[in-house]
């Protein structure tokens, strides 16, 4: 494949700093987000089909409405679940009905045509669709003739006519086509199919047993099936039209098995497609062939896929797995749900064909993740639920589709699922062909299943979402942000943002799909009670708070009620799920706690909800937690999060809080989720945070340190957070606020033209009583690296300088941008910071995609040295000045040393083909260039695009640094083809996982999982054991430190929460995994023995742990 035509570019939806999509003017030299990704993950809307039961028994009262409440009849449990399902999904999927007995004159059994209803207005669904349907499922007058309406809906799908009232009532329906010819009357509809990689699936819904089998009108291709048992109404000949013979008839009573291999066998891009071209002078119909599908492309064209029929069952009275319903499911793999009689309500019911819906309708595309403990432990055999004893580190992942607007977290536990016992009675993994021991996974739930409506507090700045106050001072923003809209901000939205099963809303609210909106990128992260999240040993901390925050985890681990899962969403939301470990006080694992919709969203509401506005990325950026003492006896878990390309925005609360009697026993807390700031640079004027007019579009994550300040005589707690402007800004600069308050403490600007600076790596020591920033290293938007040095003094602008230490060559605008945040490493002997990152983007459909996307990128390794001279270092009060210029780099690309990245074997690499190929790293040349080394990002060309978008983590295990790469391959460009969309021509995701030894900065193997690229896929990060994304930083104070400073609190801390719901417990004997995830949302595991370590191959360095949260 030639290079230099690909069209490679980068993929943004999973990009975890620089996700919008940023169109820079040249006039103003600032950049405008779009609000949807750049990868296009466009695709087909599925057709989704129901055949009812209208049976005479459907008429039963004898299901409850909810556990504990009144019986209803069977058709209205079933009434209210297909109208919910009409509702919810008619602009997610097209939708049709079957009915097993009644039949309509113009379509026989069809009662509802596979079609688009979400451009009908509300009055015509609600009469022509909804009502007419309800009154249907109410009559319910027949028998139950299920498989002849199975074979017309399977007719249908193929094109073919189906018969003109099914199989009950077809001797009605004979005609004479001479004297002696008879047949059944049959219905021509037009094809459902739209496209040429659409799904297609039936979902089969029925009481009871069959009653009622024979089938009229054989289609021609289906004949041999049914051998000897097809009959005629004629001796000699017979009639057919479009492929069936509707002068034959056969008894479908040991046929069920057949028709579901007649689905899963079937290719529909094969299948007859009529179309209705208008009626001839004699109003009679002429029909044409729909030879190209709705994009203008053949049906077999190269980015078609193969389109079987998948059929699903949900029972209402019998055992799901009945043969009566996995005859029909079995072969195309289809889902068998409901409930035997007693066994459920209609609540049941609806989640039964909720549950595949959402899985036919759902991308899989998965974006972060993280473990829940600070070991990557697995155990043998398969999880309890519910037992933790059975469980090793338990892996949160997300899924989403963005266009569907919706989003999951899933909880996923690994287990060895074979083994055998040595002689010891030592348990070893049995191995597959493959030679890698036999594993498992197990999904614990996902939030699809657990969140309910209205479930859990909703909050925003200020209260509650429902109190009148909290409606009073939206609306206020809401008239502001929209003074043309026709209604105020009312409880309307509310109910919108409370309860995701109301279908419908005034102010032409869009129905919600899931409870979580789409998660395209924003961080997954867990507030774990017996953490703390900030680094306490005695270099980097004073003795007064360390022992004040040691009492402080202590009390914590004793008091918090739960874990959190912490997760923005698209809706609007920060979401707080109660996670599987450390629940207490009848908390459940998996639902909602609070959900927190910032005030300042009220000026973005109706972008966000109204039905007539395309998904928009809104709380998608960093979530980053300190503990911290943050006033004269008060402590806090606190938490900020921030937009991303959602906008210019970020927000801060409290997780837990505590106050202590003077320093001693704590006599409050507060455990709930508590809004404690909102910064916002955009909307109306008037609501705009005064001191930020420098704040970007969000991108960056946070740095914290907590030192304390003197006020009247007392050493007052202060948690200091600092973060990049983000992008959209023309000056790139750094903030720090008061964590707890917001309040703005200090700006320093790094460059008056850079463009927005990303996130900051830095580094502290203890100075005091608390702790002191040192130094701080951060990138931005212009491929410019700065070192921001404090000189031990504070953050006066007068005892800081600025210095860029290092600039990435100029690709293009934008191409060089430093997006991640940098990963530090300190040699301990000279002092000597080595600083590790990537270059690129993927954050503009004008520049990260088509051919300026075409450049090459680099892994970088710059040596600090401590190099300054007049022309790249300035005070910081300088650069605060008007008058202020661009620093010069101490270094550039030519001062380093290069090496890169290449396929094994230079493998032919087909871009559109799932698959994994090995690579080879070429150690730069002189790795021990005082000045650092870069890799080459040239597997795939020099002009690939391929770059760095996801931050780096160092594996202490084996001193390597590993780095996820991502790149994407537009297919045929991804533009619409002459005026129309085309959804099969959604982009492939490739990208690579790579380990680079620190020492010579070629390969590091240890890991099986790395040194690999995939294609049609992507990587999405490693998790394991001693993997941290801040070595050098002070996020976390592990439990080996912790014993150092407490030995007694070390170990009482496990005690507290119990060994089973431990961050820190483990084994150091057992075994254990790296774990990788991917864009399908799958994932894959390597194991290793802990008790064959050799033990010499580990880092002596002590380290403060910064769990893998990668992707």
């Amino acid at each position: 494949m030639k290079q230099q035509t690909l069209l490679i570019k980068m993929l943004l939806a999973l990009a975890p700093v620089a996700i919008g999509s940023l169109a820079f003017s040249e006039e103003k030299k600032e950049f405008v987000p779009s609000t949807e990704p750049v990868f296009n993950t466009a695709q087909a809307k599925p057709n989704i089909h129901m055949v009812l039961d209208d049976s005479g028994s459907m008429k039963s009262r004898d299901i409850l409405d909810r556990p504990g409440g009144r019986y209803i009849l069977r058709t209205k449990a079933l009434d209210d679940a297909v109208q919910s399902l009409l509702y919810k999904y008619r602009d997610k999927a097209y939708l049709g009905i079957t009915l097993i007995y009644q039949y309509r004159n113009e379509s026989g059994l069809i009662q509802l045509p596979l079609d688009d209803y979400s451009k009908m207005s509300e009055y015509d669904f609600k009469w022509d669709v909804i009502d007419r349907i309800s009154r249907l499922l109410e009559r319910s007058p027949g028998n139950t003739p299920i498989r002849p309406a199975v074979y017309d809906t399977l007719k249908m799908f193929r094109g073919m006519p189906v018969s003109a009232r099914g199989g009950m009532n077809a001797n009605g329906t004979i005609q004479y086509e001479s004297y002696r010819t008879r047949y059944y009357e049959g219905r021509q509809l037009e094809t459902p199919l739209r496209y040429r990689c659409q799904q297609n699936h039936m979902i089969v819904m029925t009481d009871g047993q069959p009653y009622g089998d024979t089938s009229v009108g054989i289609a021609e291709v289906d004949r041999h099936l049914f051998g000897r048992y097809v009959n005629s109404l004629n001796s000699n000949t017979n009639v057919i039209s479009n492929g069936v013979i509707l002068s034959s008839s056969v008894e479908l009573g040991r046929f069920g098995s057949t028709l579901g291999h007649i689905a899963a066998n079937t290719d529909l891009r094969d299948a007859f497609k009529p179309k209705l071209l208008g009626l001839d002078s004699w109003r009679r119909e002429v029909w044409g062939i729909k030879d190209k599908d709705d994009a203008g492309k053949d049906w077999h064209d190269e980015f078609s896929t193969k389109m079987p029929i998948t059929v699903h069952s949900v029972s209402l009275y019998i055992k799901p797995t009945a043969d009566v319903y996995t005859e029909l499911t079995s072969a195309s793999k289809g889902m068998n749900l409901g409930f035997e009689k007693n066994k459920g309500t209609a609540q049941d019911l609806l989640l039964a064909f909720d549950t595949i819906f959402s899985a036919i309708i759902k991308s899989t595309s998965s974006t972060k993740a993280m473990n829940d403990k600070a070991n990557a432990d697995i155990l043998f055999g398969t999880p309890r639920k519910g037992d933790l004893s059975s469980m090793g580190a338990i892996r949160y992942d997300t899924t989403y589709n963005f266009r569907q607007q919706f989003g999951t977290i899933r909880a996923m536990v690994p287990y060895i699922s074979d083994w055998t016992e040595d002689a010891s009675g030592k348990k070893i993994p049995q191995v597959d062909a493959a030679g890698k021991p036999k594993q498992a996974t197990l999904e614990l739930w996902n939030t699809d299943q657990t969140v309910k409506s209205n479930q859990g507090r909703y909050v925003t700045l200020g209260g509650l979402l429902s109190d009148d106050r909290s409606i009073r001072a939206m609306n206020e923003i809401y008239k502001k942000a929209y003074p043309d809209s026709g209604n105020n901000y009312d409880r309307t939205y509310v109910t919108w943002l409370t309860d995701h099963e109301v279908t419908t809303h005034a102010h032409n609210l869009r129905g919600r799909l899931t409870p979580i909106g789409s998660v395209t990128n924003s961080d997954i992260k867990l507030a774990n009670k017996d953490e703390l999240y900030i680094d306490i040993t005695p270099k980097k901390m004073g003795g007064e708070l360390r022992e004040g925050l040691v009492k402080w985890l202590m009390f914590k681990a004793k008091n918090q009620p739960v874990n959190h899962l912490v997760v923005g969403d698209n809706n609007g939301f920060i979401n707080f799920i109660n996670a599987e470990r450390g629940l207490a006080r009848g908390y459940r694992a998996g639902e909602r706690n609070t959900a927190y919709f910032p005030k300042m969203l009220a000026s973005r509401i109706d972008d966000i909800a109204k039905v007539n506005r395309s998904a928009t990325l809104v709380m998608e950026g960093r979530t980053n937690f300190v503990d911290a003492k943050v006033g004269a006896n008060q402590y806090a878990t606190i938490g900020l999060t921030s937009m991303g390309s959602g906008g210019k925005g970020l927000v801060g609360y409290s997780i837990f809080e505590g106050t202590t009697n003077n320093g001693q026993l704590f006599t409050s807390t507060s455990t709930q989720i508590k809004p404690l700031f909102e910064i916002i640079n955009e909307g109306p004027k008037e609501f705009r945070t005064k001191g930020f007019e420098n704040l970007g579009y969000t991108y960056s994550g946070f740095e914290f340190f907590n030192r304390t300040n003197p006020l009247n005589g007392v050493k007052v707690g202060q948690a200091v957070a600092v973060f990049g402007n983000g992008f959209g800004a023309q000056k790139s600069s750094i903030y720090f606020i008061d964590a707890y308050t917001g309040e703005k403490i200090r700006e320093i600007v790094l460059n008056p033209q850079g463009g927005g600076a990303s996130t900051p790596s830095m580094l502290v020591h203890a100075e005091g009583a608390g702790q002191m920033v040192d130094r701080i290293y951060v990138g931005d938007y212009s491929g410019t690296l700065y070192r921001v040095d404090f000189n031990g003094k504070g953050l006066k602008d007068s005892d800081v300088t600025v210095t860029a230490l290092f600039k990435a060559p100029e690709k293009g605008f934008g191409q060089s941008a430093i997006s991640i945040k940098p990963l530090l490493l300190k040699n301990d002997i000279t002092g000597k910071v080595t600083v590790y990152f990537g270059t690129g983007m993927a954050a503009s459909k004008e520049l990260d995609r088509g051919e300026k996307s075409l450049v090459e990128h680099s892994i970088y390794a710059v040596v600090d040295s401590n190099q300054t001279s007049a022309a790249s270092t300035a005070k910081a009060s300088a650069m605060s000045s008007s008058a202020a210029s661009v620093l010069a780099p101490v270094l550039t690309q030519k001062d380093l040393s290069p090496g890169k990245v290449e396929y094994a074997n230079k493998a032919n690499v087909n871009y559109t083909d799932t698959d994994t190929h090995k690579l080879e790293i070429k150690a730069p040349v002189n790795v021990s260039n005082k000045d650092g080394w870069y890799l080459r990002l040239i597997a795939d060309g020099d002009k690939s695009g391929e770059r760095v978008i996801q931050e780096p983590k160092y594996d202490a295990r084996h001193k390597a640094i590993t780095f996820s790469t991502w790149g994407v391959h537009e297919r045929e460009g991804g533009k619409p083809i002459d005026g129309l969309d085309d959804p099969c021509l959604s982009d492939a995701a490739f990208g690579k996982s790579l380990a680079i030894d620190v020492k010579t900065g070629g390969a590091s193997n240890k890991i099986g999982l790395s040194n690999k690229g995939k294609t049609n896929n992507a990587p999405g990060g490693l998790t394991g054991d001693e993997l941290y994304a801040a070595p050098e930083g002070n996020s976390v104070t592990n439990i080996d430190d912790l014993k150092k400073i407490d030995a007694k609190a070390a170990e009482e801390l496990i005690v507290a929460v119990g060994e089973e719901n431990s961050t820190h417990a483990t084994d150091p004997e057992g075994y254990a995994a790296y774990c990788e995830g991917d864009l399908t949302g799958g994932l894959e595991c390597d194991l290793y023995d802990r008790s064959l370590l050799n033990q010499k191959v580990l880092d002596p360095k002590r380290i403060g742990i910064q769990k893998i949260f990668s992707f």
